[in-house]
């Protein structure tokens, strides 16, 4: 039997500029495999995946995070109304080294399938400061110290989700709790974002 999957390997230039650019600034390269192992379980999805990036900008350029190796691992498995995506992920380079997992829990409520109860739980640690808030919005809190940087993050979301037009036209909403343990320099946060928004994409 063989087993569906996919490859893809691309090279970029990492020099930001609003035309074509003279490509003198760094690179990074691409790799993805994944497989679709769906027909050799009773799962109506079973998906795995895996990504490498190498970056090698310089000091200007900003089209990528200042990471060396990323490293991403992924299952998603999927069984009539249920899916449930996990994700390991690890970072290494000129900043400290960083690791984390996501994990997104979906039930889809009605039999149109348009209202679907999303949970979500994230996890992520950095030596030495390497993590930093969200920008939207929780970098946003009043009084927070360090820059809202720290080493040990935590989040736990919970949403609504409304399809107008499959995936490419929804409406979401949603309250999420986060804490961050920022260390003695300060930067640690324990706070509520709650969140309603309008998603398209073509």
């Amino acid at each position: 039997m063989t087993i569906p999957g996919s490859r893809r390997v691309g090279v970029f230039s990492t020099d930001i500029n609003e035309e074509f650019g003279n490509l003198d600034g760094g690179w990074f390269c691409f790799g993805s495999l994944a497989c679709d192992l769906s027909e050799l379980t009773d799962l109506d999805t079973f998906h795995l995946r895996a990504d490498y990036l190498y970056n090698d900008p310089e000091s200007r350029d900003s089209a990528t995070a200042p990471y060396a190796h990323s490293l991403a691992a992924s299952v998603h498995l999927g069984k009539s109304t249920v899916e449930w995506v996990n994700e390991v992920i690890y970072v290494t380079g000129s900043i400290s080294e960083v690791h984390g997992v996501t994990s997104l829990l979906s039930y889809t409520l009605t039999e149109n399938e348009k209202w679907q109860a999303v949970m979500r739980y994230q996890y992520a640690h950095g030596d030495d400061d390497g993590l930093i808030l969200q920008k939207r919005y929780e970098r946003q809190a009043p009084k927070l110290s360090d820059g809202g940087s720290g080493e040990d993050y935590h989040a736990v979301y919970a949403g609504l989700n409304y399809y107008i037009y499959g995936h490419k036209l929804k409406l979401m909403a949603g309250v999420e709790w986060a804490t961050m343990d920022g260390g003695d320099d300060g930067g640690s946060y324990d706070g509520w974002t709650s969140f309603a928004g309008f998603r398209f994409y073509f």
